[in-house]
């Protein structure tokens, strides 16, 4: 099609399908189009950085005069652009520039977050972190990140524990701050703890099948074997074609004395996966467990 807006449109769908190339031809094909647009520049130069074409990306933002522009975003993506070119001091003085735009601009304060964090300097990224949450104190990403960097410092934790717990209150309509503060607990050995966060998290009522299943590892963990069960009956009946919902409740079930249940999950498993080798190991196991040597 000859319109930018809609090359730009099926640059971004080919983008969130991770297919690089085609983005970048929908993307050229659109500044091609409309020169003086700059949404598809900077989506081409996020476009070359992604395919490691950094010298490219450099060349595309630079066509936008930055300087003059004074767009974050620009800065930023020269910032990444240097970073993926291995040269870090140039990285970190774009992504200053970027703050010095825009003070509160996320990705340049997490990707200098993340230079600091590469260049052992813990203390220098939390101190980051937290002027962020000063000015943005319900920001999740950066509350995640801080307790990341506070958890392996034993003298920190305590501030760690409560930046999930202001996470957690902050969004009580999500799974992820209970999931990351059940990762924190079984991080310290505190499977109790990690069970209750696991609990709160399963009171919600949208859960991705990935977080559902750590919920239940966690259960499973902690020897609460009919709490996982439950978990593992949800996960399958909202993932009815997942081979792995289905492996799990099969353990589950087998944990929990029933083995004929559990037989028929794993079936299930591998007739949705055929060569799901774990599926089939465990299956044999309980058939020949069962006496049915001919099925094992």
């Amino acid at each position: 099609p000859d319109d930018p807006s809609t090359r730009i449109r099926l640059g971004k769908m080919r983008l969130a399908a991770n297919d690089l190339d085609q983005a970048a031809v929908d993307f050229e094909a659109a500044q091609t189009l409309a020169p003086q647009g700059r949404g598809a520049k900077i989506l081409l130069a996020m476009t070359h950085i992604g395919r490691k074409e950094y010298d490219r990306s450099i060349a595309v933002n630079n066509e936008m005069d930055p300087d003059r522009s004074k767009n974050p975003v620009l800065f930023n993506l020269l910032g990444a652009a240097h970073l993926g070119k291995k040269d870090v001091n140039t990285a970190t003085k774009f992504f200053e520039r970027a703050l010095k735009v825009a003070p509160d601009y996320l990705p340049a304060v997490m990707n200098l977050v993340q230079i600091e964090v590469g260049a052992k300097d813990p203390e220098s990224a939390a101190r980051r972190l937290r002027a962020f949450l000063k000015g943005n104190p319900n920001n999740m990403q950066a509350m995640f990140t801080l307790a990341s960097i506070l958890a392996d410092r034993p003298d920190d934790r305590g501030e760690a524990e409560n930046c999930l717990e202001r996470a957690q209150q902050l969004n009580p309509d999500s799974p992820e701050p209970p999931l990351r503060l059940a990762r924190y607990h079984l991080s310290r050995g505190a499977i109790n703890e990690a069970l209750a966060a696991a609990e709160r998290g399963l009171q919600q009522k949208v859960i991705g099948p990935g977080t559902l299943d750590e919920f239940g590892r966690i259960q499973l963990l902690a020897r609460a074997h009919r709490k996982a069960l439950d978990t593992y009956v949800r996960m399958a009946a909202e993932n009815p074609q997942s081979a792995l919902a289905q492996y799990r409740l099969g353990m589950a079930q087998h944990l929990t004395g029933n083995s004929a249940g559990a037989r028929l999950s794993l079936r299930n498993s591998l007739k949705l996966q055929p060569d799901y080798l774990e599926a089939k190991v465990q299956l044999a196991q309980l058939e020949a467990g069962a006496g049915n040597l001919a099925g094992a």
